[in-house]
């Protein structure tokens, strides 16, 4: 049961903190409740993300912090935070796509190609650059300098 809750914890589950007081958590939860309510339970653990869902049906990917309440040696109560991480989570799943991209085209390129950080360590090498220098595997040269490539 919500007990109070912050403005911000409104704003990302929908509501004014103010009408969050006597509700069950659990009412925001989207899908299967049960991984939350066992983290609610226990002894809270690690940030842990879940699908929440807002009154008017829109759905936030937040990541959600639980600890408990101790008083006494007994549990008196749980504190939740919440962390809207569904900008995150897509940005995030954007670049792995670009990367998979790139990837696909640089593999499959006739040209050789090299990406290296701001000192020159080899980050990646193309299956063209690995024939041209006579190595077999991309470990053989990642963490290199590129300085070596040069004949």
């Amino acid at each position: 049961m919500i007990v109070s809750a912050t403005v911000r914890t409104g704003a990302i589950l929908g509501l004014p903190a103010t009408d969050m007081s006597g509700r069950p958590f659990v009412e925001f939860v989207s899908g299967d409740s049960a991984a939350l309510a066992a983290q609610i339970s226990g002894s809270g653990g690690p940030p842990r993300d879940h699908r929440l869902r807002r009154p008017d049906g829109t759905e936030t990917l937040c990541q959600v912090v639980i600890l408990p309440i101790m008083q006494d040696g007994l549990r008196a109560g749980t504190i939740a935070t919440l962390m809207d991480v569904t900008e995150r989570r897509a940005a995030l799943a954007d670049r792995q796509a670009t990367e998979e991209r790139f990837r696909a085209v640089a593999d499959s390129s006739p040209l050789s190609i090299v990406m290296t950080d701001l000192q020159g360590t080899i980050l990646y090498a193309s299956p063209r650059t690995l024939e041209l220098h006579g190595y077999e595997r991309e470990s053989e040269l990642v963490g290199r300098n590129s300085a070596e490539l040069i004949v």
